[in-house]
């Protein structure tokens, strides 16, 4: 009997389990024409649309196919412009599918743009922005309390005109009030609203968005991508080309917010002398900024990057951050502290510190004593790198130069996935993390993005000439070159992709493609070992095979008059060299230029005597930028370019 009494209740236990799993993994089928018995049952049996799923869940998942959705159930009020759509707790709402899948981990080409995008729009007529569109795509208002057990993810959020009254003002894309959801995978897109175009976050909320992107929304008043009053987390988010009066990414407008591998670039703030904070805006809070990247940021009043305000019981801080290249028509280009005495503290971070970058007002205080740079993190560029303008070269004064310390939980960059964290900027191995959103060395790869023919070395008069020859290239951003004296010294960088358009890659390409450098910073005599590697759009570097060449005494000898060797060092910090040598006496002139062709400094100009010159030129006096050297020697004129960075 007691035998048969466990039998059974051991019974008990595994039906009772299998029964908890089969509620845990309870998955309602959602397409924009529903299909068979429209019972959500399966992609057959798909409910007809997103709403029709939602009234009749209560628990587990819903898979939505790709498409457009609009919502149908109006909250807080009468008239159509009240539909909203409202997330619940204990259901996780899924988007991005084909219609054909049976595993969340099989869903492609799900974000904005893709194939298999799925679209919640509150452009309720399909005519674009206007008086007839949803306040809000979501509404959730304080009754609702979601915790972090309702979830989004894999959806673009669009077409929300939050222009109304009270709670109907904030928060295009959505509105949270004493609500926490999660959302994971979400772009949100071209909503509108007088408060937080994007999202709106109000009262108690510690919701965390991971793998999200605010893109092209507008903050009549503030925050055009988000306006936050509370404390959610941000991971590997991005803020782009939002417009906020105060702003333009985020405005923070009390609680502790925290981010984590986010990029904030190409947001506008600033209306008729008012506003600012472009990236970002704090007001009376105290956010922490984690290798993020604030950059390209555009204020017509104050603070391009960041503008705070507040008193001194508030503090920003950033960690292992780069701060670089935004502009405001005031003042405070990188950082703008409004009177009150708010803080802001950098430690490990890059920022940009030329006149006007830094603007601290009376009783603010602005503290940058902890590891930190000032000089131009040279990121990869748009046109090399369009779709991670603000990744890093190896050359960066940003690799390796941040601390482990302050990033222990998220193992990947930006880019999630495959893109891991703290790796050595050439080896690949375990080291020291990146400052900025991008690890420059992302780990290896047994595919070679460059196929690689020859790579020689030749000396000539003007130095050595090095050539090699690619049959194919897949995402190649360029070369760098490095070169050591033989069994002597260690390997220093000749040039690469980022100063030197020489080394620029051809991108994805199966032609053959050549390419020429020619090193003139050589000692006759000499043994040299020169070494070739490519970076590819991920910024990973593969070494290719390495030459060694002789620099004969005899190989400097001049057989057209004269040599312009190739100026070095170039990038330059405050002087260069040029290599000069003459076999009769000639009229030389030597004069540097800027970007719109203005001489700037007069270097040489008369007749020199035959001889062999090292002429040194000091330029301390100008700032970093992009300069010029034009030559006129024996009727023969040349312009080389040159990188000035401080």
């Amino acid at each position: 009997m007691k035998k048969a009494f466990n039998l059974l209740f051991v019974l008990a236990l595994i039906t009772g389990v299998c029964v908890q799993n089969a509620q845990a993994i309870s998955i309602k089928y959602v397409t924009t024409t529903g299909a068979g018995s429209k019972d959500g049952g399966g992609w057959d049996n798909a409910y007809e649309g997103l709403q029709a799923a939602l009234d009749a869940t209560s628990s587990g998942q819903i898979w939505v196919a790709s498409g457009t959705y609009r919502p149908t159930t109006q909250v807080g009020g009468s008239g159509t412009r009240y539909a909203t759509f409202q997330m619940e707790d204990g259901v996780a709402i899924y988007g991005g599918f084909a219609g054909t899948e049976t595993e969340i981990s099989q869903r492609i080409s799900y974000g904005a743009g893709e194939t298999n995008e799925t679209i919640l729009s509150g452009d309720l007529d399909s005519d674009g922005r206007d008086n007839d569109d949803s306040y809000h795509v979501f509404y959730h208002q304080s009754p609702l309390s979601l915790t972090s057990t309702a979830i989004l993810d894999g959806f673009t959020i669009t077409g929300g005109n939050a222009n109304g009254g009270g709670e109907l003002n904030s928060g295009g894309g959505m509105f949270n009030s004493y609500s926490s959801p999660t959302i994971t995978n979400c772009t949100f897109s071209a909503n509108w609203a007088y408060i937080g175009g994007g999202i709106s976050i109000q009262n108690t909320c510690t919701s965390t968005f991971t793998n999200c992107s605010f893109t092209s929304n507008t903050g009549a008043y503030d925050g055009g991508g988000i306006y936050n009053s509370s404390s959610p987390t941000f991971i590997n988010c991005t803020f782009k080309s939002n417009w906020g009066r105060t702003g333009g990414g985020i405005e923070n407008s009390g609680g502790s917010p925290s981010f984590t591998n986010c990029v904030f670039s190409s947001n506008e703030a600033g209306y008729e002398g008012y506003g600012g904070g472009a990236g970002i805006a704090n007001s009376y809070s105290s956010p922490t900024y984690t290798n993020c990247t604030i950059a390209s940021n555009t204020s017509t009043f104050k603070g391009g990057g960041i503008y705070n305000v507040g008193s001194s019981s508030y503090t920003t801080t950033l960690k292992n951050c780069i701060v670089w290249g935004n502009s405001a028509s005031i003042t405070g280009h990188e950082f703008y502290i409004d009177e009150g005495g708010s803080i802001i503290t950098l430690n490990y971070s890059c920022y940009g510190n030329e006149s006007g970058d830094v603007y601290v007002a009376s009783g603010g205080t602005f503290t940058a004593t902890e590891h930190n740079i000032t000089t131009n993190p040279q990121f990869v560029g748009s046109s090399n790198n369009p779709n991670h303008p603000y990744s890093i070269g190896g050359i960066s004064p940003c690799a390796d130069a941040g601390n482990d310390d302050y990033n222990q939980e998220q193992t990947y960059d930006v880019r999630g996935s495959g893109y891991p964290r703290k790796l050595n900027k050439t080896t690949g191995e375990s080291g020291t993390i990146d400052m900025g959103a991008y690890e420059y060395k992302v780990g290896t790869d047994a595919s070679l993005p460059v196929t690689l023919s020859s790579f020689t070395a030749k000396v000539v008069s003007g130095g050595v000439v090095l050539k090699w020859t690619t049959e194919s290239e897949t995402e190649n951003l360029g070369f760098i070159l490095e070169k050591r004296k033989q069994d002597t010294g260690d390997w220093k960088q000749v040039a690469d992709y980022t100063t030197c358009d020489a080394l620029a890659g051809h991108g994805s390409t199966s032609e053959a493609h050549e390419y020429t450098y020619t090193d003139a910073a050589v000692v006759p005599g000499a043994t040299y070992l020169y070494r070739l590697a490519d970076v590819d759009y991920g910024g990973k570097v593969t070494w290719h095979k390495e030459v060694e060449v002789k620099v004969e005494s005899e190989s400097e000898k001049i057989v057209e008059g004269f040599r312009l060797g190739e100026v070095f060092p170039n990038p330059f910090n405050a002087t260069f060299t040029i290599p000069l040598t003459l076999s009769k006496s000639s009229p030389v002139n030597l004069t540097l230029c800027d970007l719109n062709g203005k001489v700037v400094k007069i270097i040489e100009n008369g007749v020199k005597p035959a001889g062999e010159y090292r002429i040194a030129v000091d330029c301390s006096d100008l700032g970093s930028g992009i300069y010029f050297l034009q030559s006129t020697i024996l009727n023969n004129i040349e312009i080389r370019k040159l990188v000035l960075i401080k």
